[in-house]
C-alpha cells in the first residue's frame, strides 16, 4: 500500500482517516433514513478504497460524489462532518495556518460532500481523473472552466486548490490573497503564488488546518471545537508537523474569547514545545499576540478574510516580519 506518498507525515493522515472512518461507521449505525445510510457505506466504501490504491485510485472505485447527499435531509448530515478533517497545503510546509472552522455544512450538501472527500484525496494524493470525475457535474465546474482553461498536467487538488479555485477573479479580497501576501518571498509580486502551477505556490508554503470541525460563515460567529478535534490536533497532529514547520499561526478570534484563546494556547504550547506567555500589541485598531522560542513562532492575529473590516497595512506588515524572519531562520 502506498496511499500516503507525497506527505510529509503520512502516519497522521493514516490516523486521521482511521479516525474518521470509526466516526462514520457509527453514524451509519444510528442513522434511520435509508439515503443517509447508503451515503454512509458509500463514503465509508470510498475511503477505503482512498486508503488501498493510494494513487492507483480510479473513478470507477469512487462510490460517494459531491451529489451523494442531495437526497438526504440536513439533520441526518451532520455525522458527515469531519472531526479529523486534515488541511490543504502541503503538510511540510514552514508556515501552519489555523482559521476558526471548516467550510462544510449540512444545509448545503454539496458542499458537505466535497468536504467529507477530502481525506480520500489526500489519501490517493488527488489523481487528476478522480478529481475531475468528482467536479464533473457540480455547480463549480462551469465557473472554474469560464475562468481558465486549467493548466495540465494537474496539480494535487489538496495542495494546491487555488489552480481550480483561481480566488483572485473574485470580488473583494479573500483569505488566500492576505496570507499570500504575508508568506509570499516577493512582498511586492505576492500574487504570483497564486497563480496556476506557480512554483512556489501558497500550498507549497502554507499548511491550512482548521481548529474547529463545525462550519460557520465568519469567525466571530464560528462554534468551539469539539473536545475530541481540539485532543486530536493537540495531542497528534501539532506535534508531529511542528518538525517540519517554523511558524504556528491561528486567525480569527471566534467568541467566546476566553474558551477559544483557551484551546489556541494548548496548540501554541504543543508547537512550542512549552508553556505560552504571548507578547500583545495593538497595531492598526486589532491585537496581535505572538511568541517565538528556539526557532519557532506562535502568531495569534485578527481574521484574514476582510468580511467586516479591511486589514490595515500596517498591521499586515507587522505580521509578514516576524514570518519571514522565522521562514529565513530554516
Amino acid at each position: 500500500m502506498n496511499s500516503t506518498a507525497g506527505l510529509a507525515h503520512p502516519q497522521v493522515a493514516r490516523t486521521a482517516a482511521r479516525l474518521y472512518l470509526g466516526q462514520l461507521e457509527a453514524a451509519e449505525v444510528e442513522s434511520r433514513a435509508a439515503s443517509a445510510r447508503k451515503a454512509y457505506r458509500d463514503l465509508i466504501e470510498t475511503t477505503r478504497a482512498a486508503e488501498c490504491l493510494g494513487p492507483h485510485l480510479r473513478p470507477d472505485a469512487v462510490s460517494f460524489t459531491c451529489s451523494s447527499l442531495s437526497d438526504t435531509e440536513p439533520s441526518d448530515r451532520t455525522g458527515f462532518i469531519n472531526q479529523f478533517q486534515l488541511g490543504l497545503g502541503w503538510d511540510g510546509a514552514p508556515v501552519i495556518v489555523m482559521g476558526t472552522e471548516t467550510a462544510g455544512d449540512p444545509s448545503k450538501p454539496e458542499a458537505l460532500s466535497w468536504d467529507s472527500l477530502q481525506t480520500t484525496l489526500i489519501l490517493a494524493g488527488s489523481p487528476p481523473d478522480v478529481v475531475q470525475s468528482l467536479l464533473d457535474g457540480s455547480s463549480w465546474w462551469p465557473k472554474m472552466q469560464a475562468r481558465e482553461r486549467l493548466q495540465e498536467p494537474w496539480r494535487p487538488f489538496h495542495i494546491h486548490p487555488n489552480d481550480y479555485y483561481q480566488v483572485l477573479w473574485d470580488v473583494g479580497t479573500s483569505t488566500w490573497e492576505n496570507l499570500a501576501q504575508i508568506v509570499a518571498p516577493d512582498p511586492d509580486n505576492w500574487k504570483s503564488i497564486l497563480g496556476r502551477g506557480a512554483d512556489p505556490g501558497l500550498g507549497d508554503l502554507t499548511y491550512q488546518i482548521e481548529r474547529s470541525g463545525l462550519p460557520s460563515k465568519t469567525a466571530a460567529r464560528g462554534k468551539i471545537p469539539e473536545a475530541v478535534r481540539m485532543d486530536w490536533l493537540e495531542r497528534e497532529v501539532i506535534p508531529e508537523v511542528r518538525h517540519t514547520a517554523s511558524v504556528l499561526m491561528t486567525h480569527g478570534f471566534g467568541q467566546p474569547w476566553d474558551d477559544w484563546h483557551r484551546g489556541d494556547k494548548r496548540l501554541y504550547a504543543a508547537f512550542l514545545g512549552q508553556p505560552v506567555d504571548l507578547e500583545w500589541r495593538k497595531i492598526g485598531g486589532n491585537w496581535l499576540g505572538h511568541q517565538a522560542v528556539s526557532g519557532r513562532l506562535v502568531i495569534c492575529m485578527r481574521a484574514l478574510a476582510e468580511t467586516f473590516q479591511p486589514i490595515r497595512p500596517e498591521y499586515k506588515a507587522e505580521v509578514r516580519r516576524l514570518v519571514q524572519v522565522e521562514i529565513r531562520r530554516r
